[in-house]
């Protein structure tokens, strides 16, 4: 709920926007929980897929910009 009402407060409800809260709030549930929430091979998934989505966005903004300016 914590990182939900985060999300909404910040007004960015992407997840690749709010991966600094994110990251933030599962620190907090495991200083509560006292144990790992993620395994160390977990976290390095999720990055390498993050770094991925970013590549992937970034060429699709670039392949759209390079089929719209000719079309106009």
């Amino acid at each position: 709920m914590a990182l939900m009402r985060e999300m909404f407060k910040s007004g960015h409800f992407e997840y690749l926007d709010n991966i600094p809260i994110i990251k933030e709030n599962v620190g907090k549930v495991e200083l509560l929980l006292q144990q790992q929430v993620a395994t160390p091979q977990q976290r390095n998934q999720v990055h390498r897929l993050q770094k991925k989505m970013k590549r992937l966005i970034l060429r699709k903004k670039i392949l759209g910009r390079t089929c719209t300016i000719p079309t106009c």
